[in-house]
Protein backbone atom coordinates (compact mmCIF):
# COMPACT_ATOMS: atom_id res chain seq x y z
CA UNK A 1 0.00 0.00 0.00
CA UNK A 2 1.53 3.57 -0.65
CA UNK A 3 2.12 5.40 1.68
CA UNK A 4 -0.84 8.24 2.02
CA UNK A 5 0.24 11.89 1.41
CA UNK A 6 -2.42 13.48 1.62
CA UNK A 7 -5.66 13.10 3.77
CA UNK A 8 -8.77 15.35 2.62
CA UNK A 9 -11.33 15.80 5.27
CA UNK A 10 -14.57 16.51 4.65
CA UNK A 11 -16.85 17.43 7.63
CA UNK A 12 -20.70 16.67 6.65
CA UNK A 13 -23.83 17.16 7.80
CA UNK A 14 -27.18 16.53 6.22
CA UNK A 15 -25.76 16.18 3.08
CA UNK A 16 -27.47 14.06 0.59
CA UNK A 17 -27.43 16.13 -2.36
CA UNK A 18 -23.53 17.18 -2.37
CA UNK A 19 -21.84 14.83 -0.91
CA UNK A 20 -21.32 12.09 -3.87
CA UNK A 21 -20.21 14.59 -6.42
CA UNK A 22 -18.06 16.04 -3.82
CA UNK A 23 -16.10 12.95 -3.07
CA UNK A 24 -16.21 11.90 -6.66
CA UNK A 25 -14.50 14.91 -7.67
CA UNK A 26 -11.42 13.62 -4.87
CA UNK A 27 -11.97 9.98 -6.41
CA UNK A 28 -12.17 10.46 -10.04
CA UNK A 29 -8.74 12.21 -10.52
CA UNK A 30 -6.68 9.01 -10.95
CA UNK A 31 -4.20 9.32 -8.25
CA UNK A 32 -2.82 6.48 -6.12
CA UNK A 33 -3.20 5.05 -2.89
CA UNK A 34 -1.47 8.59 -1.51
CA UNK A 35 -4.70 10.29 -0.78
CA UNK A 36 -7.12 9.64 1.86
CA UNK A 37 -10.73 10.91 2.31
CA UNK A 38 -11.80 11.04 5.35
CA UNK A 39 -15.68 11.92 5.63
CA UNK A 40 -16.62 13.29 9.00
CA UNK A 41 -20.82 12.38 9.23
CA UNK A 42 -21.25 14.75 11.71
CA UNK A 43 -24.98 13.23 13.25
CA UNK A 44 -26.78 13.97 9.85
CA UNK A 45 -30.48 12.69 9.81
CA UNK A 46 -30.60 12.54 5.85
CA UNK A 47 -29.13 9.73 3.93
CA UNK A 48 -25.57 10.89 4.05
CA UNK A 49 -24.29 8.25 5.88
CA UNK A 50 -25.82 5.56 3.65
CA UNK A 51 -24.25 7.42 0.20
CA UNK A 52 -20.10 7.40 1.86
CA UNK A 53 -20.80 3.80 3.06
CA UNK A 54 -22.04 2.51 -0.85
CA UNK A 55 -19.20 4.48 -2.28
CA UNK A 56 -16.36 3.45 0.75
CA UNK A 57 -17.25 -0.37 -0.03
CA UNK A 58 -16.26 0.50 -4.04
CA UNK A 59 -13.28 2.66 -2.98
CA UNK A 60 -11.12 2.00 -0.36
CA UNK A 61 -9.56 5.09 -0.09
CA UNK A 62 -12.71 6.70 1.46
CA UNK A 63 -13.12 6.43 5.45
CA UNK A 64 -16.44 7.07 6.83
CA UNK A 65 -16.39 8.02 10.48
CA UNK A 66 -19.98 8.65 12.06
CA UNK A 67 -20.04 10.81 14.98
CA UNK A 68 -22.56 12.87 17.29
CA UNK A 69 -23.58 16.69 15.98
CA UNK A 70 -20.37 18.67 16.87
CA UNK A 71 -20.53 21.26 14.45
CA UNK A 72 -18.10 21.95 11.97
CA UNK A 73 -15.30 22.62 14.48
CA UNK A 74 -15.73 19.48 15.68
CA UNK A 75 -15.68 17.20 12.47
CA UNK A 76 -12.73 18.96 11.69
CA UNK A 77 -10.56 18.12 14.77
CA UNK A 78 -11.85 14.91 14.30
CA UNK A 79 -10.49 14.65 11.15
CA UNK A 80 -7.24 15.60 11.78
CA UNK A 81 -7.26 13.55 14.62
CA UNK A 82 -7.45 10.41 12.20
CA UNK A 83 -5.78 11.24 9.58
CA UNK A 84 -2.77 9.58 8.21
CA UNK A 85 -1.49 11.56 5.50
CA UNK A 86 1.60 13.90 5.55
CA UNK A 87 -0.65 17.03 4.58
CA UNK A 88 -4.26 17.84 5.31
CA UNK A 89 -6.76 19.89 2.93
CA UNK A 90 -10.40 20.48 3.62
CA UNK A 91 -13.48 20.55 1.35
CA UNK A 92 -16.98 21.71 2.80
CA UNK A 93 -19.22 18.67 1.60
CA UNK A 94 -21.04 20.99 -0.80
CA UNK A 95 -17.78 22.10 -2.43
CA UNK A 96 -16.16 20.25 -4.73
CA UNK A 97 -12.92 20.15 -6.50
CA UNK A 98 -12.25 21.19 -10.27
CA UNK A 99 -10.61 18.55 -12.33
CA UNK A 100 -7.53 17.88 -12.29
CA UNK A 101 -7.07 19.84 -8.84
CA UNK A 102 -5.98 16.72 -6.38
CA UNK A 103 -2.66 15.87 -9.68
CA UNK A 104 -1.88 19.51 -9.33
CA UNK A 105 -1.88 19.79 -5.73
CA UNK A 106 0.41 17.06 -5.23
CA UNK A 107 2.67 17.76 -7.99
CA UNK A 108 3.22 21.01 -5.93
CA UNK A 109 3.89 18.60 -2.51
CA UNK A 110 6.44 16.65 -4.29
CA UNK A 111 8.13 19.19 -6.08
CA UNK A 112 10.54 19.10 -3.26
CA UNK A 113 10.70 22.71 -1.44
CA UNK A 114 9.39 20.45 1.57
CA UNK A 115 6.08 23.30 1.84
CA UNK A 116 4.52 23.96 5.16
CA UNK A 117 1.80 25.69 3.23
CA UNK A 118 0.04 25.85 -0.57
CA UNK A 119 -2.98 28.34 -0.97
CA UNK A 120 -4.94 27.98 -4.38
CA UNK A 121 -7.13 29.90 -6.18
CA UNK A 122 -10.95 29.06 -6.74
CA UNK A 123 -14.06 29.31 -8.87
CA UNK A 124 -17.12 30.77 -7.36
CA UNK A 125 -19.66 28.64 -8.46
CA UNK A 126 -23.57 30.09 -9.27
CA UNK A 127 -26.86 27.89 -8.71
CA UNK A 128 -26.97 27.36 -12.42
CA UNK A 129 -23.39 26.24 -12.52
CA UNK A 130 -21.68 28.93 -13.53
CA UNK A 131 -18.18 29.78 -12.65
CA UNK A 132 -16.09 32.92 -12.04
CA UNK A 133 -12.49 32.69 -11.62
CA UNK A 134 -11.28 34.74 -8.15
CA UNK A 135 -8.31 36.47 -7.88
CA UNK A 136 -5.57 36.97 -5.42
CA UNK A 137 -4.57 40.04 -3.94
CA UNK A 138 -2.27 42.04 -4.95
CA UNK A 139 -0.10 41.39 -2.06
CA UNK A 140 0.28 37.83 -2.46
CA UNK A 141 3.32 36.63 -4.53
CA UNK A 142 2.41 33.94 -6.62
CA UNK A 143 3.95 31.01 -7.70
CA UNK A 144 7.28 31.02 -5.82
CA UNK A 145 8.45 29.67 -2.40
CA UNK A 146 8.16 31.81 0.11
CA UNK A 147 10.30 31.83 3.44
CA UNK A 148 8.93 32.12 7.10
CA UNK A 149 10.27 36.16 6.72
CA UNK A 150 8.28 36.95 4.30
CA UNK A 151 5.43 34.74 4.63
CA UNK A 152 3.58 36.14 8.10
CA UNK A 153 3.88 39.88 6.96
CA UNK A 154 2.49 38.96 3.39
CA UNK A 155 -0.43 36.89 5.23
CA UNK A 156 -0.81 39.72 7.69
CA UNK A 157 -1.48 42.18 5.06
CA UNK A 158 -3.44 39.52 2.68
CA UNK A 159 -5.83 39.45 5.93
CA UNK A 160 -6.41 43.38 6.25
CA UNK A 161 -7.54 43.63 3.01
CA UNK A 162 -9.23 40.52 1.41
CA UNK A 163 -10.90 37.43 3.26
CA UNK A 164 -9.22 35.68 1.25
CA UNK A 165 -7.16 33.60 4.72
CA UNK A 166 -10.48 33.76 6.30
CA UNK A 167 -11.21 30.00 5.43
CA UNK A 168 -9.50 26.21 5.56
CA UNK A 169 -10.94 25.27 2.08
CA UNK A 170 -8.97 25.82 -0.47
CA UNK A 171 -5.67 25.29 1.31
CA UNK A 172 -3.10 22.60 2.59
CA UNK A 173 -1.18 22.37 5.50
CA UNK A 174 1.79 19.78 6.32
CA UNK A 175 0.33 17.85 9.36
CA UNK A 176 3.00 18.57 12.13
CA UNK A 177 2.40 22.13 11.55
CA UNK A 178 -0.82 21.72 13.33
CA UNK A 179 -0.09 23.10 17.00
CA UNK A 180 -3.60 23.76 17.68
CA UNK A 181 -7.40 21.86 16.84
CA UNK A 182 -10.02 24.51 15.98
CA UNK A 183 -11.91 25.95 18.67
CA UNK A 184 -15.16 24.11 18.92
CA UNK A 185 -16.74 27.36 21.09
CA UNK A 186 -16.63 29.51 18.17
CA UNK A 187 -19.21 29.02 14.90
CA UNK A 188 -18.21 32.60 13.12
CA UNK A 189 -14.89 33.30 12.65
CA UNK A 190 -13.22 30.02 13.58
CA UNK A 191 -11.04 29.34 10.30
CA UNK A 192 -9.27 32.79 10.82
CA UNK A 193 -8.29 32.10 14.03
CA UNK A 194 -6.85 28.55 13.11
CA UNK A 195 -5.02 29.35 10.09
CA UNK A 196 -3.40 32.06 12.52
CA UNK A 197 -2.52 29.50 14.75
CA UNK A 198 -1.06 27.40 11.57
CA UNK A 199 0.56 30.57 10.46
CA UNK A 200 2.70 31.20 13.44
CA UNK A 201 4.72 27.79 12.15
CA UNK A 202 5.02 28.35 8.51
CA UNK A 203 8.65 28.24 7.43
CA UNK A 204 8.00 27.56 3.70
CA UNK A 205 4.84 28.48 1.72
CA UNK A 206 3.05 28.74 -2.11
CA UNK A 207 0.50 30.58 -3.71
CA UNK A 208 -0.86 28.10 -6.53
CA UNK A 209 -2.52 30.65 -8.79
CA UNK A 210 -4.45 27.51 -9.96
CA UNK A 211 -8.06 27.39 -9.89
CA UNK A 212 -8.55 24.25 -7.80
CA UNK A 213 -11.54 24.82 -5.71
CA UNK A 214 -15.00 24.87 -6.38
CA UNK A 215 -17.15 27.06 -4.29
CA UNK A 216 -20.90 26.82 -4.03
CA UNK A 217 -22.55 29.50 -3.81
CA UNK A 218 -25.95 27.81 -2.54
CA UNK A 219 -27.95 28.34 0.81
CA UNK A 220 -27.25 25.19 2.24
CA UNK A 221 -24.66 22.75 3.57
CA UNK A 222 -21.99 22.86 6.34
CA UNK A 223 -19.91 25.96 5.12
CA UNK A 224 -23.71 28.57 4.82
CA UNK A 225 -25.30 27.31 7.90
CA UNK A 226 -22.80 27.83 10.56
CA UNK A 227 -24.00 30.75 12.06
CA UNK A 228 -27.79 31.57 10.43
CA UNK A 229 -29.21 33.79 12.34
CA UNK A 230 -28.01 37.21 14.26
CA UNK A 231 -27.21 36.62 17.64
CA UNK A 232 -25.54 37.95 20.47
CA UNK A 233 -23.03 34.78 20.25
CA UNK A 234 -22.07 35.62 16.89
CA UNK A 235 -21.02 39.27 18.00
CA UNK A 236 -19.09 37.64 21.19
CA UNK A 237 -17.33 35.12 18.47
CA UNK A 238 -16.60 38.53 16.27
CA UNK A 239 -15.10 40.15 19.61
CA UNK A 240 -13.21 36.81 20.49
CA UNK A 241 -11.54 36.40 16.96
CA UNK A 242 -10.38 39.84 16.78
CA UNK A 243 -8.83 39.59 20.05
CA UNK A 244 -6.11 37.41 18.35
CA UNK A 245 -6.61 38.95 14.42
CA UNK A 246 -5.89 42.52 15.20
CA UNK A 247 -2.64 41.65 16.66
CA UNK A 248 -1.22 39.75 14.49
CA UNK A 249 -1.50 42.02 11.83
CA UNK A 250 -0.31 44.73 14.00
CA UNK A 251 2.87 42.83 14.73
CA UNK A 252 3.92 41.38 11.07
CA UNK A 253 3.26 44.68 9.20
CA UNK A 254 3.23 48.19 8.68
CA UNK A 255 0.68 50.66 10.61
CA UNK A 256 -1.91 51.75 7.77
CA UNK A 257 -2.69 47.99 7.91
CA UNK A 258 -3.68 48.19 11.46
CA UNK A 259 -5.79 50.79 10.77
CA UNK A 260 -7.60 48.52 7.93
CA UNK A 261 -7.93 45.56 10.35
CA UNK A 262 -9.72 47.26 12.88
CA UNK A 263 -11.93 49.36 10.71
CA UNK A 264 -13.16 45.92 9.56
CA UNK A 265 -13.76 44.91 13.05
CA UNK A 266 -15.69 48.08 13.58
CA UNK A 267 -17.94 47.65 10.31
CA UNK A 268 -18.56 43.52 11.12
CA UNK A 269 -19.13 44.48 14.96
CA UNK A 270 -21.29 47.41 13.97
CA UNK A 271 -23.32 45.97 10.73
CA UNK A 272 -23.96 43.00 13.35
CA UNK A 273 -25.00 44.52 16.31
CA UNK A 274 -27.59 46.94 14.13
CA UNK A 275 -29.19 43.91 12.37
CA UNK A 276 -29.58 42.13 16.40
CA UNK A 277 -31.56 44.70 16.93
CA UNK A 278 -33.50 45.07 14.04
CA UNK A 279 -34.27 40.52 13.55
CA UNK A 280 -32.71 39.34 17.15
CA UNK A 281 -34.49 38.56 19.89
CA UNK A 282 -35.34 41.12 23.07
CA UNK A 283 -33.58 39.38 25.61
CA UNK A 284 -30.15 39.60 23.20
CA UNK A 285 -30.64 43.30 22.88
CA UNK A 286 -31.05 43.68 26.67
CA UNK A 287 -27.84 41.48 26.84
CA UNK A 288 -25.57 44.18 24.77
CA UNK A 289 -26.19 46.32 27.27
CA UNK A 290 -23.26 43.82 29.19
CA UNK A 291 -20.57 44.00 26.49
CA UNK A 292 -17.85 45.40 26.06
CA UNK A 293 -15.33 45.82 23.35
CA UNK A 294 -11.36 45.89 24.98
CA UNK A 295 -9.66 46.19 21.68
CA UNK A 296 -11.10 49.56 21.34
CA UNK A 297 -9.47 50.34 24.77
CA UNK A 298 -6.09 49.07 24.24
CA UNK A 299 -3.97 52.12 22.28
CA UNK A 300 -4.13 55.32 20.35
CA UNK A 301 -5.14 54.92 17.05
CA UNK A 302 -5.36 57.44 13.93
CA UNK A 303 -8.96 57.49 14.40
CA UNK A 304 -9.26 59.72 11.31
CA UNK A 305 -7.86 57.13 9.40
CA UNK A 306 -10.31 54.34 10.29
CA UNK A 307 -12.61 56.41 9.79
CA UNK A 308 -12.26 56.68 5.98
CA UNK A 309 -11.67 53.19 5.93
CA UNK A 310 -14.96 52.51 7.40
CA UNK A 311 -16.70 54.53 4.98
CA UNK A 312 -15.37 52.70 2.17
CA UNK A 313 -16.84 49.60 3.68
CA UNK A 314 -20.11 50.19 5.68
CA UNK A 315 -22.92 48.17 4.71
CA UNK A 316 -25.23 50.71 3.67
CA UNK A 317 -28.51 48.71 3.02
CA UNK A 318 -28.26 47.49 6.97
CA UNK A 319 -27.42 51.45 7.86
CA UNK A 320 -30.89 52.37 5.66
CA UNK A 321 -32.76 49.87 7.19
CA UNK A 322 -32.03 51.29 10.59
CA UNK A 323 -32.39 54.84 9.78
CA UNK A 324 -36.34 53.73 8.50
CA UNK A 325 -36.66 51.25 11.03
CA UNK A 326 -34.82 51.57 14.55
CA UNK A 327 -33.48 55.14 14.07
CA UNK A 328 -33.99 55.32 17.80
CA UNK A 329 -31.73 52.31 18.71
CA UNK A 330 -28.79 54.33 16.67
CA UNK A 331 -27.99 56.84 19.79
CA UNK A 332 -27.36 53.10 22.03
CA UNK A 333 -25.06 51.38 19.00
CA UNK A 334 -23.02 54.35 18.88
CA UNK A 335 -22.92 54.41 22.59
CA UNK A 336 -21.38 50.67 22.53
CA UNK A 337 -19.16 50.48 20.39
CA UNK A 338 -18.13 54.11 19.61
CA UNK A 339 -17.91 55.58 23.15
CA UNK A 340 -14.41 54.23 23.70
CA UNK A 341 -13.30 56.23 20.26
CA UNK A 342 -14.89 59.52 21.16
CA UNK A 343 -13.33 58.90 25.27
CA UNK A 344 -10.44 59.07 23.75
CA UNK A 345 -10.45 61.49 21.31
CA UNK A 346 -11.04 64.27 23.77
CA UNK A 347 -7.68 62.99 25.43
CA UNK A 348 -5.97 63.44 23.07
Amino acid sequence: MSRVVLSVIVPAYNAEKSIRKCISSICDDNHTGEVEIIVINDGSKDLTANIVETMAQKDSRIRLINTGNKGVSGARNRGIKESRGKYVTFIDSDDYFAEGAIRKVLSCIKQGDNLDYIKYNYYRVAVDGTRSKMTFPAEIKKGKTIGENDFKPMAAKTIAKSYLLNTVWGEVIKRDRIKNAFNENIIYGEDLLFNISVFENIKKALFLDEHIYCYATNDEGVSRDICPTVSKTKIDNINEVYKIVIPFVKANCEKRYSTLILARFLVELSNNIIKLFIYGKNEERLNMENSSFPILEEESYDWKAIVEAIRSRIDKHNASLVLKKRYRKLFFISKIIYGPIYRRKRLQ
